[in-house]
């Protein structure tokens, strides 16, 4: 039998070690509907961004600011992950605080599950700004993770991808800390509900350099797996424009043997759930371990058509229904939807969300290229 809600609402409150939890935990290591379903309440569910001027976006998986979010995600921590007391919000750090001998804490900008972003200054740099995003890691496992985080992004090297500057320990607590550009602008989430639809000149603007960034990845054997207007940042540029910038390969699915990719190995256990729901693929859903570039290529698809018609292709507000229309529900192709949009356009993004991975698009090259066109 199935889990609904009521059942996980009676899993996080139940004692660890207790019969009820065992039986779940069980459960949902050999049913895939179940273990997306327990996924939603571990955090996976689409995190809410700050609209703060200043701000790097925090969009780790369980990203959310709201408190009753936060407690849960904190009841279902996985194993490894410290919570402090006062939620993810490390209630040890304040501003003022001087981390590794030279950076000075300003403000939180963030939060995350298992991170807050603190907006800091460079003392060696005469007070650069710079972005700290202080993970509670305690596990060596998840500490070795977060310097295959650091390393991904920064052998991406690409214009649109947020590099990692450094990454320290704090000693007292074993927090992890990794130093990156301190950016001002918007996430595409907060642009989105600000513009509601984007023209589609204003949308190349924005996926062309977004693409071309995730592709720079895949040339890698890098795949994000969590992409999603929340980890897209709209960067200003100081003239009136923006840089586009891709946030948080920390869910990164390594896929290639070499290059870059042979310092590690895989990122992922079998059978985890990674990413967020409503931009997830079905592979994803089902738990495949072989990830590929094809994921994301669903994922922008998603991206793409919310943007150009303001609101998603899979319908549902609940999380079932939009599991259930991932997994099976119609796709109302977007060219009924915008019947003025090109049709090289439309079946661009209809390509794009193929549920079949086999027949979906696996190259991005060639979507950027009809995108580019007319």
């Amino acid at each position: 039998m199935c889990l609904d809600e009521n059942d996980l609402a009676t899993y996080i409150a139940a004692p660890r070690g207790s019969a009820f939890r065992g039986w779940v935990e069980a459960h949902v290591d050999v049913c895939v509907y179940c273990r997306a379903l327990l996924a939603n309440f571990l955090g996976t569910w689409e995190p809410q961004s700050t609209d703060a001027d200043d701000t790097l976006v925090d969009s780790a998986p369980g990203a959310h600011p709201d408190d009753a979010t936060t407690a849960v995600a904190r009841s279902t921590a996985p194993k490894g992950y410290h919570w402090p007391e006062g939620g993810a919000g490390h209630a040890a750090l304040k501003p003022g605080d001087i981390l590794d001998g030279r950076f000075e804490l300003d403000r939180v900008v963030g939060r995350g599950g298992t991170s807050v972003v603190w907006a800091a200054f460079d003392r060696t740099r005469n007070g650069f700004p710079v972005a700290l995003k202080v993970l509670a890691v305690r596990e060596a496992a998840l500490r070795h993770r977060v310097a295959r985080e650091a390393r991904i992004a920064n052998g991406i090297a690409h214009p649109a991808v947020v590099p990692v500057r450094e990454v320290f320990e704090i000693p007292s607590t074993g927090a992890i800390v990794l130093v990156t550009d301190l950016l001002r602008g918007r996430t595409l989430a907060s642009h989105l509900r600000a513009m509601r639809t984007l023209s589609l000149e204003a949308a190349r603007d924005i996926f062309l350099p977004l693409m071309d960034g995730v592709l720079a990845a895949h040339r890698l054997g890098v795949v994000h797996r969590d992409l999603k207007p929340a980890n897209v940042f709209l960067a200003d540029d100081g003239r009136g424009g923006f840089h586009v910038k891709v946030l948080d390969f920390g869910t990164a699915k390594l896929t290639a043997a070499e290059g870059i990719v042979a310092m590690t190995s895989s990122l992922t256990r079998s059978g985890m759930l990674l990413g967020t729901i409503p931009y997830m693929a079905v592979e994803q859903l089902e738990g495949k371990t072989d990830i590929d570039a094809r994921t994301d290529v669903w994922a922008l698809g998603v991206m793409l058509y919310e943007a150009l018609c303001g609101e998603r292709p899979i319908p549902g507000r609940s999380f079932v229904e939009i599991l259930q229309g991932v997994s099976m529900g119609p796709i109302v192709p977007i060219g009924l939807r915008m019947p003025h949009l090109p049709a090289h356009i439309a079946r661009l993004v209809d390509a794009m969300l193929t549920r079949d991975r086999a027949t979906r698009p696996d190259r991005l090259e060639p979507l950027m290229v009809e995108l580019r066109r007319g």
